[in-house]
């Protein structure tokens, strides 16, 4: 009777496994999705908050966890470190402060320069939470919009038929433009760059004594540079995993990757592919939901890119940055007779064939984006 109890449990939680649990999906390139997970033969169908339902071969993810609020996971990394171990308290802390718990990241932080009081990057750590935390208790402070007198603030108007959480952040706007921009010495960007919390000074402070900070002047050289010179001389330099530095600079216009997406490629997918009857519709097709929305909005052009970049199915990329030819985007819009991969329907091709315009115009933007190691966006974007 018991074997047979077994096996009527290991039954169910099979048949609930394979209906799907909401649980999120981390990929290699650091991209997060959460939804519906099914496990396949080859490795897992997600169909996503919007609908979407997108697949994902055993190799391109990294794992697949639970639902956790923030919380709940601070509590459980909190409990796996050794208390009496500064850099165990400045990794949590760092992580805290990336997930947004900035008094928990303060907590942990000033636990860490008890135990070492000249643990420098937890001090520069701590000044750039103080800073975010004084930040928003002065947001919170300020009059609400049309209070007093003066024109109000325009709010950004919504958008009918999209829910926010559909949509990137501003945030992590603002990370996909750092990660893209292009820092090659023969095209430097343009762009509007913001730096915030002295990141400069908090830069040459960590490099002294170090490489080329070495010489002599190396600081006031560099200080001399042009700021996109130096935001780049700091993306190369710097620990990857340093948010701290990161995300205190704001590129506060678009790179050219953006430019040219928003000009030369997404009216050609808005046209072929986000049509109210495929992808742009009110339900997602073949698991693929865009966002097809009349005038700019920032937000929607980079939620539509996040989503081409991030969409893989049976181990074929959209946009496949290590054989740039085989992304979808630019197979899906040739005529089967010229594609490696035919599209799962019958459509009208954008592209004649590889000679056309478009399909060169297409080509070039993704040949223009970071890679072939996919950048780590750090987006909070979950599709």
């Amino acid at each position: 009777m018991n074997r047979n109890l077994i096996r009527l449990a290991v039954c169910v939680l099979i048949g609930f496994v394979a209906l799907g649990q909401v649980k999120v999906v981390t990929l290699k390139n650091g991209q997060k999705i959460k939804g519906e997970v099914t496990k396949t033969a080859n490795g897992y169908q997600v169909r996503t908050q919007s609908g979407a339902v997108v697949t994902f071969t055993s190799e391109q993810v990294l794992s697949v966890a639970d639902v956790v609020t923030p919380e709940q996971e601070y509590k459980q990394r909190l409990e796996r470190i050794n208390p009496q171990n500064a850099e165990h308290r400045y990794v949590l802390a760092r992580w805290a402060f990336r997930q947004g718990l900035l008094q928990e990241a303060r907590l942990q932080l000033r636990a860490a320069l008890k135990i070492n009081a000249d643990y420098e990057q937890a001090s520069l750590l701590l000044r750039q939470v103080n800073a975010r935390i004084e930040q928003q208790q002065s947001e919170k402070s300020r009059p609400t919009e049309g209070a007093g007198p003066g024109p109000s603030k325009p709010r950004d108007k919504p958008i009918t038929g999209l829910k926010p959480e559909w949509l990137v952040s501003q945030e992590d706007l603002y990370r996909i433009r750092l990660e893209e921009m292009d820092r090659s010495s023969n095209r430097p960007e343009q762009v509007v760059i913001e730096l915030r919390n002295d990141v400069i000074n908090r830069f040459v402070r960590s490099m002294r004594g170090r490489q080329e900070f070495k010489e002599p002047q190396a600081e006031e050289k560099f200080k001399g540079l042009p700021r996109v010179r130096q935001v780049s001389y700091i993306l190369d330099k710097v620990d990857p995993y340093n948010i701290a530095i990161k995300d205190d600079i704001i590129i506060k216009s678009d790179p050219r990757f953006m430019v040219a997406f928003r000009s030369r490629v997404w009216p050609i997918v808005a046209r072929h592919c986000a049509t109210a009857h495929c992808h742009g519709g009110d339900k997602p097709k073949g698991g693929l939901k865009l966002f097809n929305i009349p005038g700019k909005n920032p937000k929607v052009d980079y939620t539509n890119f996040l989503i081409l970049d991030m969409f893989a199915t049976s181990g074929k990329k959209m946009l496949n940055r290590d054989h740039r030819e085989l992304s979808l985007l630019l197979q899906y819009g040739l005529p089967p007779e010229q594609s490696q991969f035919d599209h799962p329907e019958k459509i009208t091709p954008p592209f004649r064939d590889r000679k056309s315009q478009n399909y060169r115009r297409v080509l070039e933007w993704i040949n223009s984006l970071s890679g072939p190691l996919h950048p780590d966006y750090r987006t909070t974007y979950i599709m």
